[in-house]
C-alpha cells in the first residue's frame, strides 16, 4: 500500500517510514494536516498514519476533513497518540478514526494495525470490481431496454394516421422504459375498419415482451380471419377467444384487456368485444356522449370466460375514445386520482379539437410533471362528418 506519514517530527516520520518500508509498504512522509490532506487528494493512498498532535490543523481535524471529501475509495486512518491521551479515542472514532497506535510503539504494533489496514484494503478493491462489473452490466442492460423501447414504438403506428373515412389520432407513453400497452388499426375488406387495444396486466419487460408477442400475431389477415365471420358479419368476441385459448397456460399469470371492434361504415355501426379494459367513451355527431360496453372479463385468465360481441352506432361526425387505465388512475401530488369525470370533461371540452394533446397536458398538469406511474395509451377514431 501506499501510506502517508503526517507527523511533524520529523524523526518520527523517518522511524515510521523505514518500518512501512521494511514491510512492504510505500511511505509518503507530509509534516503537517494541510499537507496530509493535499496528498490524500493527489495520490491513491490507502491509509494514512498521523499524529494526533499537530500545529495548525491536529489529527483528528485532519480525520474529519478526509471523511468530509467523500473520495471513491476508503483511506484507513491510523491516529498516533501518546500513552496519557487514551480518553481522546472516542472523539477520535467520532472524527472518523479508524485505528489506534500508542507512542512509543513497535514494530510488531505496526505491523498488526498496517495488516488489517490491508485486509480492508483488499477487500475494497475486490468490492470496487464487482461494482464496476455490475455498473457495466447494468449499462449493457439499459441499453438493451432501450433498443427494445425503440423496437416496441417502432410495432405502433403512425401518432395520426387514417383508415377510410376515420381519422385515427394516438399517443403512448410507457411508465417505464418498455410498456405492456399495444394498439392498432387498420383497413378490412368492405369499406370496414378494425382496431384493438390491449394493456398487460404488470409492468417491464415481462409485459412488453407479451405485448410485443400479441402485435406480431395480429396482423391484418389474422384479424379479418377471426374477427370476421364465415358470413361475413363482424366477430371480435371470435377473435378474443382464440386469443384465451393460445395464450391461457396453467402455469403461467400473464393476462391482458383488450377492446377490439370493427367499424362497418356503409352501416355506420362499431361490433365490439370488451375484455376488461377501460371502457370507451362515445361522442355522438350531437355532442352526446356515453359510455360503450359492459366490462367484460380479462384475457387468458380464465378457460371457461364468456366472450360476447355487443354493438353500437358510429355515424358521421362521431367519435371513438380509447383510454388505457393508466389516465383515469393518474394521482395528483395530493394522491387523488384524475378519474372518470375529469376524462369526460377534456372529451367533452375537445369540441372539434383534437383530444389526444389536451388530455396529455391535462394529466402533465395534474401530475404536475411528475411521470405517470402506469402506461399510458390514447386512442381516438373521428369519422369524417362530410359522406
Amino acid at each position: 500500500m501506499r501510506v502517508i506519514v503526517a507527523d511533524d517530527d520529523a524523526l518520527q516520520r523517518k522511524f515510521t517510514s523505514a518500518v512501512l518500508t521494511k514491510l512492504g509498504h510505500e511511505a509518503l512522509e507530509v509534516p503537517d494536516g494541510l499537507s496530509a490532506l493535499r496528498a490524500v487528494r493527489e495520490t491513491d493512498a490507502a491509509a494514512i498514519i498521523c499524529d494526533i498532535n499537530m500545529p495548525g490543523m491536529d489529527g483528528l481535524q485532519v480525520a474529519r476533513e478526509v471523511r468530509a471529501l467523500n473520495l471513491p475509495r476508503y483511506v484507513h486512518f491510523i491516529i498516533v497518540t501518546g500513552r496519557d491521551h487514551l480518553e481522546n479515542r472516542r472523539a477520535a472514532l467520532e472524527a472518523g478514526v479508524d485505528d489506534f497506535m500508542a507512542k512509543p510503539f513497535d514494530f510488531a504494533t505496526m505491523t498488526a494495525r498496517l495488516r488489517a489496514a490491508e485486509r480492508l484494503a483488499a477487500h475494497e478493491s475486490v468490492l470496487s470490481e464487482r461494482n464496476r462489473t455490475l455498473q457495466l452490466a447494468k449499462e449493457r442492460i439499459e441499453s438493451d431496454l432501450q433498443a427494445a423501447a425503440r423496437a416496441q414504438h417502432r410495432l405502433l403506428p403512425p401518432a395520426i394516421g387514417r383508415s377510410g373515412p376515420c381519422e385515427v389520432h394516438s399517443a403512448f407513453r410507457p411508465s417505464s422504459i418498455v410498456s405492456g400497452d399495444m394498439f392498432n388499426y387498420f383497413d378490412l375488406p368492405g369499406n370496414r375498419m378494425g382496431f384493438y387495444v390491449i394493456d398487460v396486466a404488470g409492468h417491464g419487460i415481462n409485459a412488453a415482451l407479451l405485448s410485443v408477442s400479441l402485435s406480431h400475431l395480429i396482423t391484418p389477415e389474422y384479424f379479418a380471419s377471426l374477427g370476421i365471420a364465415p358470413d361475413g358479419q363482424p366477430d371480435p368476441a371470435a377473435l378474443v377467444a382464440a386469443l384465451n385459448r393460445r395464450f391461457l397456460h396453467d402455469d403461467g399469470d400473464e393476462y391482458f384487456t383488450m377492446f377490439c371492434g370493427v367499424i362497418d361504415f356503409d352501416a355506420s355501426r362499431l361490433c365490439y368485444c370488451q375484455a376488461g379494459y377501460t371502457t370507451p367513451m362515445h361522442l355522438s355527431a350531437e355532442g352526446r356522449l356515453t359510455q360503450i360496453g359492459n366490462g367484460g372479463f380479462p384475457v387468458a385468465l380464465w378457460p371457461r370466460a364468456d366472450f360476447v360481441n355487443e354493438t353500437a352506432s358510429f355515424a358521421r361526425g362521431d367519435r371513438l375514445l380509447l383510454c388505457s387505465d393508466g389516465a383515469c388512475e393518474a394521482e395528483n401530488p395530493a394522491g387523488e386520482p384524475f378519474g372518470q369525470d375529469r376524462l369526460e370533461a377534456v372529451f367533452r371540452t375537445a369540441a372539434e379539437a383534437e383530444v389526444t394533446p389536451l388530455l396529455l397536458s391535462a394529466l402533465e398538469a395534474w401530475r404536475a410533471g411528475a411521470p405517470l406511474e402506469d402506461d399510458l395509451t390514447i386512442l381516438t377514431l373521428k369519422r369524417n362528418p362530410a359522406p
